[in-house]
């Protein structure tokens, strides 16, 4: 005896051959849009790391209307660009600015530093200009890529809160320092984590405040937190440029300085007698992070974490030896961390061995200058960098105009 069970009501069994089709039309433009919007979604977080990972802005769109080419204008920073985006580009100048001014009001700041700081200061003031229009072409060409904030956002802005608690535990709990505790990180998350390398690098730089000017991980994290808010809010900005992320990661260290009321350790005087020692260092790391960035595909973050590596090792090693005391060797492995970081630019940004080791050269003298300034705060070193970048092109831009 052959049995069979009655259709529930509502099954494609009781439907209509429309009414299935319908059923089938409805769920397929469904699945469709859900899959259209993560693929925008990504594309939207793709473009935007572009810009932000690119050295150079794309070309102004060109749009063809009745048989004339009409290119679109380059815009002003405040303008026409995203809020948010002008609030990153501004974190970025104030970082910079910051750092500077508390250079040139710091009482133990020689004449040498002075005319290093405003040297550098101006051409770098040059070369801010032009990055406004950069940035703002950029912004203007992708728009909807630099607007919208999307889960890559989140993921980047969580990724410097956990590179700044990792930095901080190895460099203050575990007694590593800070230039390895941060070259580790950056090391690590770029092997492990290379679609979020460069914000938990940002925030390594973070984790590099010492316990004087932020006592405990809360402090670190909360500067991480600020650091990753102005990360996702500038991307666009000083693209391919060395040194944007620590000083991302000073901004955040001073603002939570600032909002918690917290006091760094009391600033040193410059050791001029360095110069020697430190300039040689820096323009070598430099040429070597470039090498592996470029040549060898490494890649900027990891790149400049291996030469981080080398350096802090380097620094230990002759301390061991007993051939230079700690605080040179500190010293000349900061150094070599801090040049690293110029050797992350984009060759759209230097291009060649003798520009890049220029650079290198100028962040070890700017290093020695800045040491009374804002002790103890994570991004010191990066910031260093990103003005000795902008000096170098700036003042080339500068030299190139008066020339003609």
């Amino acid at each position: 005896k052959q049995t069979s069970a009655r259709p529930k009501f509502g099954s494609a069994a009781t439907k209509s051959p429309t009414e299935n089709v319908a059923a089938t039309s409805r769920g397929g433009r469904s699945s469709l849009n859900a899959s259209s919007s993560r693929s925008r979604a990504r594309a939207r977080y793709a473009e935007r790391r572009r810009l932000t990972d690119s050295g150079s802005a794309p070309r102004p769109s060109t749009h063809r209307r009745a048989g004339t080419v009409s290119h679109t204008p380059a815009i002003g920073i405040g303008r026409d660009v995203h809020p948010v985006r002008v609030a990153g580009f501004l974190s970025l100048v104030a970082a910079a600015a910051a750092l500077l001014a508390e250079v040139a009001a710091a009482p133990t700041t020689a004449l040498p530093g002075t005319l290093l700081v405003g040297t550098v200061g101006t051409a770098s003031a040059v070369a801010v200009v032009e990055e406004r229009e950069r940035a703002a072409s950029a912004a203007a060409s992708a728009p909807t890529a630099l607007a919208a904030v999307d889960r890559g956002d989140v993921r980047d802005a969580l990724a410097v809160v956990v590179g700044a608690v990792c930095a901080h535990v190895l460099s203050v709990h575990a007694g590593f320092g800070p230039v390895l505790g941060s070259a580790l990180v950056g090391v690590a998350a770029a092997l492990a984590f290379p679609e979020a390398d460069a914000p938990a690098y940002c925030g390594s730089f973070v984790g590099m405040a010492s316990a004087a000017a932020f006592p405990s991980l809360g402090y670190v994290a909360l500067a991480g937190a600020v650091s990753g808010i102005a990360y996702v809010a500038s991307a666009g900005s000083f693209a391919g440029v060395g040194g944007k992320l620590g000083t991302l990661a000073l901004f955040g260290c001073l603002t939570t300085a600032a909002v918690v009321g917290v006091e760094g350790a009391a600033g040193g005087s410059p050791a001029w007698d360095l110069i020697p020692l430190v300039v040689p260092v820096a323009a070598t790391a430099a040429l070597l992070t470039a090498v592996a960035n470029v040549r060898l595909g490494l890649g900027p973050v990891l790149g400049s974490g291996l030469v981080g590596v080398l350096a802090a090792l380097g620094g230990s090693a002759l301390d061991a030896l007993s051939l230079l005391g700690p605080e040179i060797s500190g010293t000349l492995a900061t150094a070599g961390f801090c040049a690293s970081f110029v050797g992350m630019t984009s060759p759209s940004r230097i291009a060649g061995p003798a520009r890049m080791a220029v650079a290198g050269a100028v962040s070890g003298a700017a290093l020695i200058a800045v040491a009374p300034a804002v002790p103890g705060m994570g991004g010191t070193r990066g910031t260093v960098a990103l003005v000795s970048c902008l000096g170098v092109g700036g003042a080339r831009r500068a030299l190139r105009a008066v020339g003609r």
